[in-house]
């Protein structure tokens, strides 16, 4: 059976009559249908779900091919630790074309394989929407926030859920917590690394503000999870000038940082400020939007309770 064929074996018969390897991967082998496409794959984007699967194939030690979303290169065929990467060769294909031959002519040079030592990353953070809703896990027990941000936020950033350490979500597999601890049998939470993992802090507020109006997220869940925070609680004393000199100082300090920061409210309610350099942004309430919600309206999202606005603020 062509089939049995390990993936250098096949290249090689391929190879040998001239056949293109990329179709004579499909009719060997079994094409998953529980993971794909294969750029998802191949940059670790896949649900918990998916990863697990991956590491199923890997361990079964049958050459697997995760096909592209349009059955186009490229895609892959996962054989134990190694991907076989199968992608167009577009140079073969344009002197094919410029010289008025037709491309079949010689198939085997259509798809070129790139081979690569290929493991799922299980330390990866998963996206958070995602990661809440696998295998009946739910984020229920941290309250408010729960479908203010972290079910509407589709992406894996890391999130200060302590004020602190940044967190994302990993499969149950991941034995690098970093300090962090396990959720349950399917979840773990793990404590991040800067230059491995994304930031939510990365994101700056101004496209902060964008991507809560397309997902409907709590601005305030956001900045207070992704900023560092003042040393003080009392941005209406900062605004109104009523702020105390070492106040006044940090304020100067943080602007001449660059570094968004949030100066919050005494009760963790807006009004608060996110200072972005010469650039303040003031979030405050819509509340005819939050006694909408209060009454138990699911027409509100999260997102409409709160506004954020670039202010014409200017520090004394």
């Amino acid at each position: 059976m062509l089939g049995d064929l390990t993936p250098p074996d096949l290249i090689e018969f391929a190879s040998e009559r001239d056949l293109d390897i990329g179709f004579t991967a499909r009719v060997a082998y079994t094409v998953s249908t529980t993971v794909w496409p294969w750029r998802t794959v191949k940059t670790h984007q896949t649900t918990p779900e998916q990863n697990a699967e991956v590491q199923k194939i890997q361990a079964s030690g049958v050459p697997t091919l995760i096909d592209s979303a349009d059955a186009m290169p490229p895609y892959a065929v996962i054989f134990g630790d190694k991907a076989y990467e199968m992608n167009l060769d577009r140079f073969y294909m344009l002197q094919s074309s410029v010289a008025g031959r037709s491309v079949f002519r010689h198939p085997n040079r259509m798809t070129t394989v790139t081979m690569n030592a290929w493991t799922a990353d299980v330390c990866n953070c998963l996206p958070w929407q995602a990661g809440f809703s696998y295998n009946g896990t739910n984020c229920d027990w941290m309250g408010g926030v729960c479908n203010g941000f972290f079910m509407r936020f589709p992406h894996n950033h890391c999130v200060k859920i302590d004020g602190s350490t940044p967190n994302c979500l990993v499969v149950a597999s991941c034995m690098e917590l970093n300090g962090g601890i396990e959720i349950n049998a399917d979840v773990s939470l793990k404590s991040c690394v800067a230059g491995e993992d994304h930031m939510l802090g990365e994101i700056m507020p101004a496209e902060m503000k964008e991507l809560s109006s397309r997902y409907g997220f709590d601005l305030v869940d956001a900045v207070t999870m992704a900023y560092p925070k003042a040393s003080f609680s009392n941005w209406t004393d900062v605004r109104d000038h009523r702020a105390t000199t070492e106040q006044n100082d940090e304020v100067r300090q943080i602007i001449a940082s660059g570094v968004p920061t949030v100066i919050g409210s005494p009760n963790g309610l807006p009004p608060l400020a996110v200072i972005h350099g010469s650039t303040t942004y003031e979030i405050t309430s819509d509340m005819m939007n939050v006694m909408t919600m209060i009454a138990g309206s699911s027409s509100v999202r999260p997102s409409e309770t709160t506004w954020i606005n670039t202010i014409n603020f200017r520090h004394e």
